[in-house]
């Protein structure tokens, strides 16, 4: 019995999808939660995953760009999108 196949078009069009409307929501500030919830388990697998084993700088493709987009999804998980955000502007932060 062979090995299956792994393939990746699928999680292509997730990231894809994640990173142009969920990009457009965060700069909106529409479910600024959830979409920083999506992110954050996007830059996990991206930092710890598959760049660590190019080291840390970014210059050789390493881990330090996708860990510091990791801590600003964080931040923006936690503490929401502010003041100026569509969430907060109606009434409803998720």
């Amino acid at each position: 019995m062979g090995a299956r196949p792994r393939h990746g078009a699928g999680w292509a069009y997730y990231v894809a999808c994640l990173e142009f409307f969920g990009g457009i929501l965060l700069v909106l500030g529409l479910f600024t939660r959830p979409v920083a919830a999506l992110f954050v388990g996007f830059l996990y697998v991206a930092a710890f995953h598959y760049k660590i084993v190019r080291g840390y700088w970014w210059t050789q493709g390493g881990t330090e760009m996708p860990l510091v987009l990791l801590l600003v999804a964080i931040t923006l998980l936690l503490r929401g999108g502010g003041e100026y955000s569509l969430d907060r502007k109606w009434g409803r932060e998720f």
